[in-house]
C-alpha cells in the first residue's frame, strides 16, 4: 500500500527524506512549524522528532482526519486503489452538497447550555481580545468559553466551526494558559478539514452575496476574525497540513478568485505555494506575501492596509 500517494490524494502535503522510503510530513499532534514527522511508505509507520509521537498509519489517519481508529481502518480496507487527484476533486463540485445531508450535527442549543458567553469570563476575553479580535466580532463568531465543570475543555477559549448553511460541525478548545497541552484540542471524530472556517459568518454578513469576487485564505481562525473586522472576506484553512478536495470545492463555489495569505515564517510560505499549485488547475490564484514573522491578525491597521487594501469587499 502506498501510505504516502494516500495522504496526498487526502489534501496532505508530503516532502521527501533522506530515505528511499521515508518521507516527511507537518505533524498533526503538535503544532508544527516545519515537517518533522517521519512516515515509512512500506511499512506505514511513523515517528515524530518534534514531539516524538509514533504510531501505526491507522492512528495517523486517524489523527489528521479527527476520525475514530475503526473508521480510518474501514478507509484504508476500502482503498482498491488511490488513484484521484484532479479528477476526484471535480467530481466533488457535484457530489459534496449531497454527501452534506448525511452528516450528523450538534444542537446549538445543547452547545450554548455547555460553554457560557466568552464575555462573562475575563481571562478568556483578555486573550482573545489580545490577539487583536474586538467584542462585536467575539459575539458574530459565537466564541465561548469552558468553566471549571468542563473538565476537558476548562481554561479554553472555545471556537465552533459551522458549516456554510450555519449547521455546528465541531470546535475546537484554544487554551489560555501556557503550559496547558495541547494548545488546540480538537472533537474526536469531527474533521473541520473538509470546511473554511468564517465562511458561514461571512455569508451572514452578506446574505445577498452569491459569489465573491475574492477570497482571501489564511491559516488560522483568529486570522479570518481579524481580517474580517476590516471587511476583508477571509476565510480559514485551519492550518498547512494542505487544502482538501472539499475545501477546493468551497473556494471554488463562493468565489471567482483565490487569494492566498499565509503566515510570514516558512512553513506558511511552503503551505501558500503548495496552495497555489493545487488551486491553479481549478480557478484562477494570486498570493499576498507578509513580513518575515508576521500572521496576518499580527498586522497594525496600517499594515492591514498596505497589504489587503485592494481586497476589501464593498457591497
Amino acid at each position: 500500500m502506498d501510505y504516502r500517494t494516500i495522504l496526498e490524494n487526502r489534501g496532505v502535503d508530503t516532502f521527501d527524506h533522506a530515505g528511499d522510503h521515508d518521507f516527511l510530513i507537518n505533524c498533526p499532534f503538535h503544532d508544527d512549524n516545519h515537517p518533522s514527522l517521519e512516515v515509512h511508505n512500506t511499512k506505514g509507520v511513523f515517528y515524530c522528532f518534534g514531539c516524538h509521537e509514533t504510531g501505526s498509519f491507522i492512528e495517523l489517519l486517524s489523527e489528521i482526519e479527527n476520525i475514530p481508529l475503526i473508521q480510518a481502518q474501514k478507509i484504508l480496507l476500502s482503498l482498491d486503489s488511490v488513484d484521484m487527484s484532479i479528477d476526484e476533486i471535480t467530481s466533488m463540485f457535484n457530489e459534496l452538497d449531497e454527501e452534506e445531508t448525511k452528516l450528523k450535527f450538534y444542537s446549538i442549543m445543547s452547545f450554548h447550555k455547555k460553554f457560557e458567553p466568552l464575555r462573562k469570563n475575563n481571562l478568556g476575553m483578555n486573550y482573545v481580545l489580545n490577539r487583536n479580535i474586538d467584542k462585536y466580532t467575539i459575539k458574530s463568531f459565537d466564541l465561548r468559553w469552558a468553566d471549571t465543570t468542563n473538565y476537558k475543555w476548562k481554561g479554553r477559549v472555545i471556537i465552533p466551526v459551522y458549516t456554510e448553511q450555519g449547521k455546528l460541525l465541531t470546535f475546537a478548545g484554544r487554551t489560555t494558559l501556557k503550559n496547558l497541552r495541547p494548545k488546540t484540542r480538537k472533537v474526536k471524530g469531527r474533521s473541520p478539514r473538509r470546511y473554511l472556517y468564517g465562511l458561514y459568518e461571512l455569508l451572514r454578513r452578506y446574505p445577498n452575496v452569491a459569489k465573491f469576487p475574492y477570497l482571501i485564505l489564511v491559516e488560522g481562525e483568529f486570522d479570518a476574525m481579524y481580517l474580517q473586522q476590516f471587511g476583508i472576506p477571509a476565510v480559514s484553512t485551519m492550518g498547512t497540513m494542505g487544502l482538501t478536495g472539499e475545501q477546493v470545492f468551497l473556494i471554488k463555489k463562493f468565489s471567482n478568485l483565490a487569494v492566498v495569505s499565509y503566515d510570514g515564517d516558512d512553513a506558511g510560505r511552503r503551505a501558500q505555494e503548495r496552495a497555489i499549485d493545487k488551486l491553479k488547475q481549478f480557478m484562477p490564484v494570486v498570493s499576498i506575501d507578509l513580513p518575515e514573522g508576521f500572521d496576518p491578525n499580527e498586522l497594525s491597521e496600517q499594515k492591514v492596509m498596505k497589504y489587503y487594501k485592494e481586497y476589501i469587499y464593498d457591497v
